[in-house]
């Protein structure tokens, strides 16, 4: 079994990261801007234009090298892996043009954060590989992956919370559960 694991998001802090880089630029304390954002980060007086300078100052600072990882991801990707699912890694990240994104930062930080996986894919369009499940927290991706029949876990987030999803996990151990008990998985199989 395949399980398609988004990066920002689901893995990687990266709203938290992009709070601390607006916070410094515009020096004020990072606890002023808050958590509870929509996509593109209106919240923060942010458009899709504003994101993307910001995220483009970010990822040549070298955010993408250094963000936290999301509590509870590795363990439940661990346990995942011994209960016989391939981990691949499914992203966005320099695949949709018009961002600057260093490939390069992103091995490095999957490297030193120690996630363990499988396969590393570069993808526009999710639904174009293959998986069992998909772990995502783009509305754009859970529900075109819904779409099309594909069991989605919808990596729950403010910016999320309008998707229709079947499957909702508020953290990594309810990823375990749900693929677990829904694929019928034994633990250590």
């Amino acid at each position: 079994m395949t399980i398609g694991v988004d990066i920002d998001g689901v893995l990687a802090d990266y709203q938290g990261g992009l709070r601390q880089v607006i916070a410094e630029d515009r020096g004020v304390d990072p606890e002023t801007l808050t958590r509870d954002t929509d996509w593109y980060f209106p919240q923060w007086d942010l458009d899709a234009e504003g994101w993307r300078h910001y995220h483009n100052l970010a990822v040549k600072g070298g955010l993408l090298a250094r963000l936290d990882v999301i509590a509870g991801a590795k363990p439940a990707l661990r346990k995942l892996r011994r209960d016989g699912c391939r981990i691949r890694i499914l992203t966005q990240r320099g695949a949709t043009g018009g961002q600057v994104v260093k490939l390069a930062d992103t091995i490095r930080w999957l490297a030193d954060s120690k996630i363990p996986f499988d396969e590393f894919t570069q993808v526009r369009h999710k639904t174009s590989v293959e998986c069992d499940w998909y772990v995502e927290d783009s509305p754009e991706h859970i529900e075109a992956l819904q779409e099309r029949g594909k069991r989605v876990i919808a990596f729950d987030q403010p910016w999320n919370r309008q998707a229709s999803a079947t499957h909702r996990a508020c953290g990594w151990e309810d990823v375990y559960d749900i693929i677990r008990r829904e694929s019928g998985l034994a633990a250590g199989a």
